[in-house]
């Protein structure tokens, strides 16, 4: 009865954690090399900025979330029409989720590492492709 009194502590406290460590990310988002900031409808009073690990596999332009909090995911698979701050410049894109074969092959070569994935309780990454749309932003 203690050691299971003991594992529901461990639980608990590991639950805690992650929610602590998902809060401050997504509060504070910490700078990081490679980052973007997405922009979510851009110019409205709904606009969504967040700073984002981007990898690029093949000439294609991706970023991935491998959090619990994802708001700002759905709100991009509602308006996928986006702009990218990314080395200094702005630009347009399509956002779009991946579909499951490509998610596959992204998964593959896409590394978190188990720390960060342990620190992040584990969350599934998923992933949107942006693709330059022709009009440029400021």
């Amino acid at each position: 009865m203690v050691l299971l009194e003991y594992i529901l502590w461990l639980v608990v406290g590991y639950i805690l954690l992650v929610l602590m460590i998902e809060t401050v990310v997504w509060r504070f988002q910490p700078p990081m090399e490679g980052a973007l900031t997405l922009i979510v409808n851009p110019g409205e009073e709904s606009q969504i900025e967040r700073r984002l690990d981007s990898f690029e596999y093949g000439s294609t332009l991706y970023v991935s979330s491998n959090h619990w909090f994802r708001s700002w995911y759905r709100a991009v698979l509602a308006n996928p029409d986006v702009e990218v701050v990314r080395d200094g410049s702005t630009r347009r894109y399509r956002a779009e989720a991946v579909p499951a074969h490509e998610h596959k092959d992204l998964l593959s070569n896409y590394k978190m590492g188990f720390v960060l994935r342990l620190l992040c309780g584990f969350a599934p990454s998923k992933f949107i492709r942006l693709t330059p749309t022709a009009s440029t932003g400021a």
